[in-house]
């Protein structure tokens, strides 16, 4: 985790759809329409000849990083934007009556979901007919309470890259969980809210905590884990901190809000690392507009 560019997690949709009622359904009383990014970063490392700090890299960017598509009540998909303006990919969405049953890329790669009595079971990711990995829910009441995630021996090639699409963790994690092994998530709640995630996996375990505002989340109930994590997607308020705890290690991610309402307008991160010799800081500020 290390020197790696540093993402807020509260932006950008791919999708699972879970409502406050019915999972599989989402119908925010605000809808996006568009979201909007201003993000600079620099690293420095320490010049011991000159004896002052020297910027090895830096950047800054203001673009439109989403457009969402409606129709009506229900999202039909999403346009995501390289900084330069251009289109990277569209994610598309298909419903059974209300509930979303599969989201895909224009391609041969897709989520399909599963559901029981109204809950999610199963996320499954296809190339093709060729079955790549299954995701299974355990749900504690109307709560999901653990994930699984197996993959499928036969070799399915990803379109889209399903773990980091799926879930906001390390790159370094998404490669031990692709090499044959089950991995998992346990989930413990604070009332609406996700306040711990646990991860594990054979030789390795992280920790990530959570604290929230009093406001209303745009997105509770549409999960794009790539972005935002499933504290993005469970919770009813919005993060204000996340902590990671890891291999011995911590890094906090903290993020301030305007308003609109009960809805945010803005949402700011700014993250820093520091080693004796090297340093790193980035900023980014994530701003909502809403139909």
């Amino acid at each position: 985790m290390k020197h790696a560019k540093f993402f807020i997690a509260l932006v950008a949709i791919c999708a699972v759809m879970v409502s406050c009622n019915k999972e599989g359904q989402y119908n925010p009383k605000k809808k996006i329409s568009q979201i909007s990014y201003t993000e600079s970063y620099k690293s420095e490392y320490w010049d011991e000849y000159y004896s002052e700090w020297v910027v090895e890299d830096q950047e800054s960017y203001n673009y439109v990083g989403q457009r969402w598509n409606w129709n009506g009540k229900l999202l039909e998909s999403i346009d995501f934007y390289d900084t330069d303006g251009t289109l990277d990919y569209s994610e598309f969405y298909t419903y059974d009556g209300k509930q979303l049953s599969s989201i895909s890329w224009g391609g041969t790669g897709r989520y399909d979901l599963v559901y029981e009595k109204g809950k999610l079971s199963s996320i499954e990711y296809y190339s093709g007919s060729v079955l790549g990995a299954v995701y299974t829910f355990t749900h504690d009441g109307d709560k999901i309470s653990k994930m699984m995630y197996t993959p499928s021996e036969a070799k399915a090639t990803a379109e889209h890259p399903l773990p980091s699409w799926l879930l906001n963790i390390p790159a370094k994690q998404l490669q031990k969980a692709s090499k044959g092994s089950s991995t998992e998530w346990n989930f413990e709640w604070d009332g609406d809210n996700v306040k711990h995630i646990t991860y594990l996996t054979p030789g390795d375990r992280e920790d990530y905590y959570y604290t929230y505002d009093n406001k209303l989340n745009p997105f509770r109930g549409l999960w794009d884990i790539s972005e935002f994590g499933f504290y993005g997607v469970m919770s009813k308020n919005n993060v204000t901190q996340e902590e990671i705890k890891y291999d011995g290690g911590t890094e906090i991610y903290n993020i301030s809000y305007t308003y609109k309402g009960n809805y945010p307008a803005t949402a700011t991160a700014s993250y820093s690392y520091g080693e004796e010799d090297y340093r790193y800081t980035a900023t980014t500020t994530t701003i909502y507009d809403y139909e």
